[in-house]
């Protein structure tokens, strides 16, 4: 039986990732010898799982990466109503590297993204290399979802189907991201780089590894 899992990292386009691209292989594979992993927790319907023990040599991993600035300011802006970067400097210590948390294996398969962590650099991107495919959130939207799904179908050598077009709901974005981004200074870009250190080694790991669109 071939298993696949998708790393659900905080803010890179997981929850459109889900919908448009796992939802209808999951369904599939009821229909095939294929198996997605989905770990036990105490939270109903919890999707960051982070890196647990179902995970074997076999298993066909994935994962969607986004630039660590973006990251820290969607994650912010999802959680914690800011108003202005005043707000957003005042809560960026204690929101940081979210996405390397996603690379830990946690107690019940939660992962705490508010938690403090001493990280195993080597490890963490130990564990990147592992993942069969790396997708930069970028290249997940309305014209690249099928072009995604049907790589991980050929993979994992689930029968092909041919897909739906679908059209974008717009439900999964945080407005007001990239506005506040582009607003940032080189100084203030440093200063959420320097907190949020290990995303940007893992994001600069991850550049020779993504899935090219």
């Amino acid at each position: 039986m071939k298993d696949f899992y998708y790393l659900h990292l905080g803010k890179t386009s997981g929850r459109f990732f889900r919908t448009y691209v796992l939802s209808e292989l999951i369904k599939l594979s009821n229909d095939t010898n294929t198996r997605y992993l989905w770990p036990e927790t105490d939270l109903e319907d919890w999707t960051h799982h982070g890196w647990h023990n179902l995970i074997s040599d076999e298993t066909y991993l994935i994962c969607s990466l986004r630039d660590p600035v973006e990251v820290a300011v969607s994650y912010i802006m999802h959680h914690g109503g800011i108003k202005d970067k005043n707000d957003l400097f005042n809560q960026m210590a204690m929101h940081d590297n979210i996405q390397s948390k996603g690379f830990i294996t946690w107690e019940n398969n939660i992962v705490q993204f508010k938690s403090k962590v001493d990280f195993d650099k080597d490890l963490i991107l130990s564990r990147l290399k592992r993942v069969d495919l790396v997708i930069d959130s970028k290249d997940i939207n309305i014209k690249n979802y099928n072009t995604i799904k049907k790589k991980i179908a050929s993979d994992i050598s689930m029968p092909f189907v041919s897909y739906l077009e679908k059209e974008d709901t717009l439900d999964f974005k945080t407005p007001g991201v990239k506005e506040l981004c582009e607003s940032l200074t080189e100084e203030e870009i440093e200063i959420i780089k320097s907190i949020n250190y290990m995303d940007v080694e893992l994001y600069k790991a991850a550049k020779g590894l993504f899935f090219p669109i």
